[in-house]
């Protein structure tokens, strides 16, 4: 076969030193993945730590729905309902009183009186100006005014 593909290159024969060097190369690159594998293990054991505080926390809820149901079974509803009724009517009394001081603090001239001048006054109320103000500088009686028809202080 030598004659067909001639002959291979020599290669030295391995020799201790050789073989030493290769397996610590191999045991170093051994060493990195150990050290990339034991880091991703204790994510993991981090997160099956956090993984373990949750049926604690849901035996806590369902202890917590066990006595809110012992709570409300010990509420009788006819207490609840005759409680709201009692509220509602010290209600309506406390507004009837109210009512009536408020009759009483009027007084009957107020409920009674049939004196409606103060509304005449009302209604003889001097009336708002109309129209666009006006660069006059006088109102018809003569006083100075300002804009609007307003009359305007005198500068000293």
């Amino acid at each position: 076969m030598n004659r067909l593909f001639g002959r291979s290159k020599q290669t030295p024969t391995p020799n201790l030193s050789d073989c030493i060097g290769n397996v610590e190369g191999r045991v170093e690159s051994l060493d990195k993945k150990i050290a990339r594998i034991d880091a991703e293990l204790m994510k993991y054991k981090d997160q099956m730590k956090k993984m373990r505080d949750g049926p604690s926390k849901v035996e806590a809820m369902k202890v917590g729905a066990k006595e809110m149901k012992k709570a409300y079974k010990q509420v009788k509803m006819d207490q609840i309902e005759d409680l709201q009724d009692q509220l509602e009517d010290m209600m309506e009394d406390a507004n009837e009183v109210q009512e009536a001081l408020k009759l009483d603090a009027l007084g009957d001239e107020l409920l009674l009186d049939d004196d409606n001048s103060y509304l005449d006054e009302a209604s003889s109320a001097p009336s708002i100006p109309e129209g666009v103000p006006s660069d006059s500088k006088t109102n018809k009686d003569g006083v100075l005014v300002d804009e609007f028809g307003l009359p305007q202080i005198p500068a000293t």
